[in-house]
């Protein structure tokens, strides 16, 4: 979040930024200050799981899934969320699509 803050100040919030990696109420807290429309990604356990092997990464359900980076933020809200569950790309740009156009308008 630092090299956020850091963009913030440089050019404020005129611009549309995002924000991917969002995992501490404190990150929360900040951007919601600061006017930021709050998106929630989520995919069912077994579908993260699968995709994180596809890629070589290790994930330890039983470990990773109740770390605080991952659930902190749960019970916070989103204004938006997209469940993205074995949808294709093109699916999943279009619920994108669908939630900036609700934002904007």
């Amino acid at each position: 979040l630092p090299g956020c803050r850091k963009e913030l100040r440089r050019q404020g919030t005129s611009r549309s930024i995002v924000f991917d990696s969002m995992r501490f109420s404190v990150d929360y807290e900040y951007l919601r200050n600061k006017g930021f429309t709050m998106w929630r990604i989520e995919a069912p356990l077994d579908v993260r799981v699968a995709r994180l092997q596809s890629r070589g990464q290790e994930f330890h359900p039983e470990l990773d899934s109740v770390h605080p980076a991952e659930i902190e933020l749960d019970l916070y809200e989103a204004d938006y969320i997209i469940v993205n569950s074995n949808v294709s790309i093109k699916t999943l740009y279009q619920m994108v699509e669908k939630g900036l156009a609700a934002d904007v308008g």
